[in-house]
């Protein structure tokens, strides 16, 4: 073999090896979805991510994105292998990124509607001519949200004025700072709200329940891997780690709920 020839095949090697790694005992990367602030996400994840490296023999290296918009390109750039992240959200990644089920918590998302504790309003049609605060037009709760203000005549006839804050939680904010007549956040968050501020406010609505939190891997991963995976989120439930876990314990994905999802990936096009 010529001096170039042997360079030129070692150098194809170079490119072959990591790959091979990778499938077998590299870190994988999950990324979580930024549902709430880094440090509580970490907290609330860290049993899971414990234990999934217990199962897999083989080290996770977490990544919490900025924001959403952060979180929704790094996944089409293929930087995570795995990902926990809202049901929209795993359904658009399943069907324009090729992305592979694993599992969902058997946890159900739900819309609370908040308001100040002295406030009058009493039902949703109170909220005419009032200001009401909720996430990012992406977000499944906000776009669940609008649906069913639309239904009851408040969103066509502009009888409701709508601002849009960076989380779920800094939208609770605006109604504990009078900034708002009420806000919109999810039930996990407002049962695990910090009780000091908490007493201040009181729950108006409640929305319908929604499928809960996916993951989802990159597909890129063997099928070998995958199986295992959904195996282990399926035990996770039974494990020391998963005993009080914030999300309660796992479950498959079916069709059904990923076909319920589709009216809700329309934002990403």
């Amino acid at each position: 073999m010529s001096l170039y020839k042997h360079r030129l095949f070692c150098l194809c090697l170079a490119w072959l090896v990591p790959a091979a790694s990778h499938a077998s005992n590299e870190a994988l990367t999950i990324g979580f979805f930024p549902y709430t602030a880094q440090s509580k996400l970490l907290a609330h994840q860290k049993k899971l991510t414990d234990y999934l490296q217990q199962k897999l023999q083989r080290k996770l290296a977490v990544q919490v994105a900025d924001n959403m918009a952060g979180f929704i390109n790094n996944m089409a750039a293929g930087r995570y292998d795995i990902i926990f992240t809202p049901p929209h959200v795993a359904r658009h990644s399943e069907a324009r990124l090729g992305f592979q089920r694993i599992g969902m918590t058997t946890h159900t998302i739900k819309a609370v509607y908040v308001v100040h504790r002295d406030s009058t309003i009493k039902t949703l049609n109170d909220l005419r001519d009032k200001t009401i605060v909720m996430a990012s037009p992406l977000a499944l709760l906000t776009q669940d949200t609008k649906a069913q203000l639309r239904k009851q005549g408040l969103i066509d006839q502009r009888s409701v004025s709508i601002k849009t804050a960076s989380s779920h939680e800094n939208a609770i904010y605006s109604v504990l700072l009078h900034e708002a007549d009420a806000a919109v956040t999810g039930i996990k968050l407002w049962n695990n709200y910090d009780e000091t501020h908490k007493k201040h406010l009181k729950v108006l609505a409640y929305g319908d329940p929604l499928p809960g939190m996916m993951l989802m891997g990159n597909q890129r991963l063997k099928p070998d891997l995958i199986t295992r995976l959904q195996a282990y989120l399926l035990e996770f439930g039974n494990s020391t780690q998963g005993k009080d876990y914030i999300f309660q314990g796992f479950k498959p994905v079916d069709d059904q709920t990923m076909r319920q999802l589709d009216p809700y990936i329309a934002v990403f096009h």
